[in-house]
């Protein structure tokens, strides 16, 4: 039974997992990682949190705050990830099927890091090669880095993301082929501006104005905006398209 579950749980892999992104709420919850509100964290949750990340339709997280398991307010594949994590010990720490050698327990896998890079590094470890941001509310360069057990120089990492980092917001540009699929764009308003079409997304704190950018149906590099409220969506679609690779 533990392997048929950890077997089930490793199938629902980072390379499906896309990067439909949500703020979660302030809300109290009784159960982490209880994505569904059934009262408890069990394989039903993997299911449900991974439908909606790849943004199956009617999939919804029932418990918002429960599946923020890094606490950033955020919930997304990197939340997921640590879900697997979970479920993997939990399974591991209650079954009677348990080895009385643990060598062979399943450790976690995917790791995602956030690294502070100079535009240089950003360019070569992202593989494009990325514009030099400019604007006067401009912080610095963030690459998020996928690799296995955190070793971020080893040859299997990669990286999934490229992060413009404002004093109210950040754009962050995202290779889908990388990801093996898309980014969810099902916005909930389109703009057609200077001969693009944005869309805005839906932002569950009503603090964040969220705005998606997709050149292509299918694949290549996604775009998507994260500003406060405060923030113009036409200034923002401007900035948006002022990195455009």
């Amino acid at each position: 039974m533990k392997k048929r579950i950890i077997s089930f749980i490793s199938a629902i892999s980072l390379s499906l997992a896309l990067s439909n992104t949500f703020m979660a709420s302030a809300d109290d919850m009784t159960v982490k990682g209880d994505v569904n509100a059934d009262g408890r964290f069990t394989i039903a949750d993997a299911v449900t949190f991974h439908k909606w990340l790849l943004a199956v339709p009617n999939a919804e997280l029932a418990n918002w705050k429960a599946a923020d398991f890094n606490d950033d307010g955020t919930v997304d594949i990197f939340d997921f990830c640590i879900l697997r994590q979970e479920l993997i010990e939990k399974y591991e720490l209650n079954t009677d099927e348990k080895e009385a050698d643990n060598t062979n327990i399943i450790k976690p896998g995917a790791v995602y890091t956030s690294l502070n890079v100079s535009y240089e590094e950003a360019k070569e470890r992202f593989g494009y090669d990325i514009v030099k941001c400019i604007h006067n509310d401009f912080c610095g360069y963030k690459v998020g880095i996928v690799s296995q057990y955190g070793k971020i120089d080893s040859k299997e990492a990669f990286c999934w993301n490229i992060t413009y980092e404002f004093t109210n917001g950040q754009i962050y540009i995202q290779d889908q082929e990388r990801s093996a699929g898309k980014l969810a764009n099902q916005g909930i308003e389109q703009y057609e501006y200077k001969g693009r079409v944005f869309v805005t997304e839906e932002s569950y704190d009503n603090e964040h104005t969220i705005i998606g950018y997709y050149p292509t149906d299918m694949g290549g590099l996604a775009y998507r905006a994260e500003f406060d409220r405060s923030v113009d969506v036409f200034e923002i679609m401007d900035m948006i398209i002022a990195v455009e690779l």
